[in-house]
């Protein structure tokens, strides 16, 4: 989203958005995805909240991740 929408942070609905807009169907509990995304480092909080509402940000190595599409580094 921060290369294509020029987003620094999101919010699940704006990954939910990012779905539709790729005309791709979301994962069925989004919520989980997230804090698996935080719990391995590829996703953090974001400082500010948008909306009132809690947001999201790559990491670096989030970065990585998805520009290596989503597959795991070797040697670990």
């Amino acid at each position: 989203m921060e290369n294509q929408e020029g987003m620094s942070s999101f919010t699940r609905a704006d990954l939910l958005k990012g779905y539709s807009d790729a005309k791709e169907p979301p994962p069925s509990n989004l919520g989980v995805n997230i804090a698996h995304c935080i719990k391995d480092g590829h996703m953090m909080k974001a400082r500010e909240k948008k909306g009132n509402r809690p947001a999201y940000a790559l990491t670096a190595s989030g970065e990585g991740f998805v520009e290596g599409r989503y597959k795991k580094p070797t040697g670990k």
